[in-house]
Formats: structure tokens, sequence, C-alpha cells
């Protein structure tokens, strides 16, 4: 799976080199956007987050999709540029500065939208998601600073020495140019060329000499838009969406947890096959171990002040103890009880809940069994809790009693019980019982809602036991498992909760950089709603193919308002800011500016989502499923249902004050 993102690079490597004519700036490229991962990284480390899970490898698959994205919006203003007339391409100097303020104003606006929407997943308390949502951010504002610096220095060596007829090309048009191979130009010198691109562009603004048209863009402009603007068109689109979205709706009503065991390889593994024979062919039975579900006194909760996962990996919190436990001889008497009824109580309640071993009684783990065992071969004497404390240093190193089950144990007390008993040599810190879990196996991972109904079963356990031990010990219990079966059931929950809480903020947060950039309201809640439709459009896709909600959903929920942003900002800000009076000159402007780079970035975007679906892995593949979804309902909702909306109700009106300087349309070729 690991090479298939090194498939992803080259894919879009290939791309940005055919877009864009040039093998110099396909490198450049490429490197600025490869080069964002450690940059991000060494960001990360500088403000003191040491975290790196195995979510933060999905950056390079986004990055890959985002980074070509902002090359396009990027080339296409240099490209666009040539057509401003004689203020704009008087030199290079005076071009670049229009071109730099063009496009990086837009990039900024795409990448805030995006870092902020990434960021949302701060809003959860699971370390893995958070560190994900930091790390994404990062990699995104790395990618905007490079390619302002690195790419921009590249556009100007390319300007000066490689912007030449090729010598071999195919005529195809891109959206950028026509497709050439970029490797070889005229005479093969890269020599200063004289005339440069920019002085051939100020003649072309004097009639001089003419500019080839960009292919692509006069689709856009002349094919596009007309088609969008013709009411008959925009109603059929409007019929199109509404007929999409009611089933959309639907289904996303429909997604349910998941009720079967998450796995993390395809249905078609030979592994995985394995696995799901095993779960869902062979029942749990009696041979099969359960985790340890343990009942412990004398233990509080952890202290997590100053526990940052993401700032320490290793610090987790202080333990802390109750000042009220003692093991005295009463608490270890009713302690002995405890465990009785684990071993020999036959009611439906505790037959459900704990495993039987090979003689019919209860598996457990009771270091009270032991203590009272071993202190009758010594003839100890332990009727006071001094008493007891001074045998504890010889029973630790003691053979522990063998289980029916592991009568060749030779452990000794101290580490079959080393999670049970809390001797420190003075004190008895804390004392557990351990019960086989009947349900909850070492290798199963059933989803939450069985995890749950077992949870609270012994939750209902405690609560007995408790009752029984609590005024002898002078505490009450503590219920947890050591492996994290009841950690992961919570973080499912955590997931599901947080899933839709970040698409909310997220979509808040795309609202309100909009408004910020195009200052309308109107267009603002039209962006919006075209991203809102993008997210219904996907969740309820995956919905009719089959997906439940499990945690890979939850993450990929969480941050869709990240991947739906990009195109709907570029198209809103382009009109927003467009200097032409009506609604139907600024929609042509507006495709005419953004309509090459956009569908660029869709491509882009597609083709590195692609080799993840070959991946064995299930979070890889239903990443690319989901990425590739995103982004496709992204590029339709805002070409095809944002822009008709402008097209009909869109503001209008004399150029504000906002606007960028009037661009004259009528220097670019027709």
């Amino acid at each position: 799976d690991g090479s298939l993102a090194i498939f992803s690079v080259i894919m879009v490597f290939s791309y940005i080199w055919v877009a864009t004519g040039s093998g110099f700036l396909a490198v450049i490229g490429m490197s600025e956007i490869v080069l964002s991962i450690p940059l991000a990284w060494w960001v990360l480390r500088l403000i003191g987050v040491n975290y790196f899970g195995f979510l933060n490898m999905m950056s390079i698959f986004i990055v890959c999709a985002i980074g070509a994205d902002d090359i396009f919006v990027f080339m296409d203003a240099y490209v666009q540029s040539q057509y401003k007339g004689v203020d704009v391409n008087r030199d290079l100097a005076t071009r670049l500065s229009w071109v730099y303020r063009k496009s990086g104003i837009a990039m900024l606006i795409t990448s805030t939208t995006t870092c902020a929407a990434f960021l949302c997943s701060l809003t959860t308390p699971i370390p893995g998601s958070q560190g994900f949502g930091i790390f994404a951010a990062l990699v995104i504002a790395a990618d905007y600073v490079l390619v302002m610096t690195l790419f921009c220095t590249a556009v100007m060596v390319y300007h000066n020495r490689f912007e030449k007829p090729p010598l071999c090309g195919f005529q195809i048009p891109t959206p950028i140019g026509p497709c050439q191979c970029g490797c070889c130009c005229e005479n093969c010198s890269c020599a200063i060329n004289n005339p440069t691109p920019t002085e051939k562009a100020l003649a072309a603004s004097h009639g001089n000499i003419e500019v080839p048209a960009d292919g692509v863009e006069l689709f856009f402009r002349t094919k596009f838009a007309p088609m969008i603007l013709k009411p008959r068109n925009r109603v059929i689109i409007a019929v199109v969406v509404f007929v999409w979205m009611i089933p959309c709706i639907y289904f996303v009503f429909q997604l349910v947890p998941t009720e079967k065991q998450e796995q993390f390889l395809k249905d078609d593994h030979p592994i995985q096959k394995a696995i799901s024979a095993l779960n869902d062919k062979f029942p749990v039975s009696s041979t099969d171990r359960g985790i340890d579900v343990f009942y412990t006194w004398g233990l509080q909760d952890v202290d997590r002040n100053g526990a940052n996962v993401l700032l320490n990996i290793t610090y987790v919190g202080e333990p802390r103890y109750d000042p009220a436990f003692k093991f005295t001889p009463q608490c270890m008497a009713k302690l002995k009880e405890v465990c009785d009824g684990f071993q020999n109580n036959v009611t439906d309640e505790y037959l459900g809940l704990v495993q039987r071993n090979s003689k019919g009684g209860g598996s457990v783990k009771c270091v009270v069994y032991d203590l009272e065992t071993r202190g009758t071969e010594r003839n100890w004497d332990l009727t006071t809790e001094d008493k007891m404390k001074s045998h504890m240093d010889e029973f630790m190193k003691l053979r522990a009693v063998p289980e029916s089950d592991d009568a060749d144990s030779r452990d000794t007390v101290a580490k079959k019980y080393k999670e049970m008993m809390g001797w420190d040599g003075e004190q008895i810190k804390f004392v557990g019982i351990a019960i086989e879990s009947k349900n909850l196996t070492l290798y199963n991972r059933p989803p939450e809602e069985i995890t749950r109904a077992n949870w609270k079963a012994y939750e209902e356990l405690r609560n007995n036991v408790d009752f029984i031990a609590a005024e002898a010990c002078g505490g009450n219990v503590q219920m947890t498992d050591l492996i994290g079966k009841f950690v992961f059931m919570n973080n499912q929950m955590i997931y599901r909760t947080s899933a839709i809480r970040g698409a909310l903020i997220g979509i808040g947060i795309a609202f309100l950089v909009l408004l910020a950039c195009t200052w309308s309201l109107l267009i603002s809640v039209l962006s919006t709603i075209s991203i809102l439709c993008t997210m219904l459009s996907v969740i309820g896709l995956v919905t009719m193919i089959g997906w439940n909600l499990g945690t890979v959903q939850a993450i990929l929920i969480s941050i869709l308002a990240g991947f739906s942003v990009d195109y709907v900002v570029h198209l809103a800000h382009a009109y927003a800011h467009s200097p032409l009076p009506t609604r139907e000159e600024r929609v042509v402007s507006a495709f005419s500016e953004m309509g090459a780079p956009v569908l660029s970035g869709m491509i882009t975007s597609v083709l590195a989502s692609l080799p993840l679906f070959a991946c064995n892995l299930v979070f890889f593949s239903q990443f690319g499923t989901f990425l590739c979804f995103t982004i496709l309902f992204s590029w339709l909702f805002a070409n095809f249902a944002f822009m008709s909306a402008l097209a009909t109700i869109g503001p209008q009106g004399p150029p504000s004050a906002a606007s960028n300087k009037v661009d004259d349309d009528s220097k670019m070729p027709a």
C-alpha cells in the first residue's frame, strides 16, 4: 500500500507536466508539494507537538490534490496576465506582481478555509484525530508558502529561459495550454529569451503580435458559461439537483452505526477471509480467551493534569490512590466473598458475563485465594492489618496457586497479580480481582453497541460487588479492562458525535470565510448551500453502496468540509470581485478566470485518489473513495448548481470599491 502513495505522486506529477507543458515547472511544482510534508513536520515539532499518528500519512494524498490545485491557480493567473494590456505587461516585475496578488488572494482564501476545516478536529478529545487535523492544516499552509515563494521563483526562471515554442508536442488542449513534452524547446537552449514572453504580450496588446488562445479557457468562456446562462438549462440543472438530493437526504438519515466488527483489510484479502471466517462462522466458545475485566479497590481516577499526548506521548497522567482504602482481614474476607460469587454464582446475570473454566466454575483471578492458601501452608497469622503486611514481601515471591486451566504455570504471585496487587514494600495501595469475559475476547472487536451492552452489564456487577465490599475495604471499586476494549468503545462514540460536530463547524467556518472574502451575504449563503449539498451527496452515496458509520467513516465525515470548499470558493471569489456590472457578465468572467484551474485541480485530486482504490487496508481504500466522491461532487455543484444560482439571483450592479481594477476582456483572444 505504501508504494501506491508513490504512484499517486507520479500521476499528479505527470498531469502537472502535461498541463503546464514544462518539465521544469513540473519538477519544481512536485518538489514543493513533497517538501511541504517535512516542512510541516518541522513546524509541528517547533510548536511542541511530538505526536505523529497513522492518520498523518494521509496528508501526502491531501497535499497532492490541494497543492496541484494551487499550482494551476498560479499558472492560470500567469497565462491570463498576458492578455491584461499595457498596465500589466509593461515589464516582468509588474506582470508578476499582478499574478502574485491575483492568485495569492484566491489561494489564501481556499487554504485558510481548508486549514480551518482540518483544525475542527481539535474539538474531539482523541489525540489521533487532533494530531491529524493539526498536521494536515500545517501541510496545507506549508504548501501555500512554498507556492508563493519557491514556485513563484521557478516561474520567473521559466519565463526568462524555458518559455519557448516546444521542439515536440501534441496540440491537445489542456486547462493550461497545449500539451507539450516540456523537455526540449527550439534550439535546445537555456539562454535568456529575446524577446521575453512579457515583451511579446506587451507587443500583442498593441496589436503587433498575436498571442495564441488558451483552448480550455475559451471553452469555459464561449461554451460552458453561455450554456449555464440559458434559462432552460438552469431549470434542468435545478430539477436534476432537486431529484438527486431527495434520495441523498433520505440515505443520510439511514446511516447508522456499524453492527459488525470493523475490519482492517478488504473482504477479498486472504488474511481478512480467515479473520471473517473465524469471527462469523465459529461462535465464541469456552476455549476462546476472553479479556480480563478488573474490579479494583484502592484506586481513584487518574490525575490527568498536565497530560497531553500531543505534546508528550509518554506521560498520560499520575495514578491516584484512595486514602480510605485499607486491606484488613475484614476486607480480605469480603473480597473472598466477591470472588466466590464470580466463581460459583450460576444466575443468568453471571453466566452471561463470566467465562467458565474447565471445571465449570467462573474464570477468576483472585489474589485473596492465593494469600489464604499460602498463609495456611505456612501458618501465617493474618488476623490484623500489620501482621498481613509483615508477610507481603515473602508472599509476593512465592509461586502463585495454578488455575485449573493452567496447572503447569510457574508464575510468582508478583508476576501473576502485578496488575491486581499494589504492594510497594510498605503499604498495600490497591487490590483487584479479574474475571474473564465471556463475550469480549482478545481477538474480536465488536461494534460499539455490543461492547457498550457488555460494559453496562459489568457496571451492574460493579454495583453488586461494591455493595458487598465497600464498607469493609473503605472505598468504592473501579471497573475497567487493560487492553483498551472499553476505551475503543468510547472512542467510537466520540468519533460519531465529532463527525457531525466537525462537519457543522467546517460549514460554519466556510461561511464566515466566504462572507469575509466576498462581502456578500447572498453569495456566502449560496456557496454554503453548495458545500452542504456536496456533503449530503457524499454521505448519501456511500450509504447507498453499503457503508455504515464506523470509525473510518466518522473521521472522513468530520473532515469532509475541508475537501468541499475549494472550487466553490474560487468561483465565488472570482464572481464577487468581478468589475463587470451584470450577473451574466460576472458569470462569464468567473468561468473565464477560474474554470480552467478549477478543472485541473479536480483532475489532479481524482488522480491522487485513484491509487488508493487498490489498497488492501480498508482505511486507505475508503479514504480514496471518499476523496474521489467529494472532489467530483464539489466540482459538479460548484460549476453547475452554484453558478446557475448566481446566474439567476446573484448580486449585480456597478463595480464596487472592493473590486479589482477593471479587466478589459476585449483584449483576450476570442
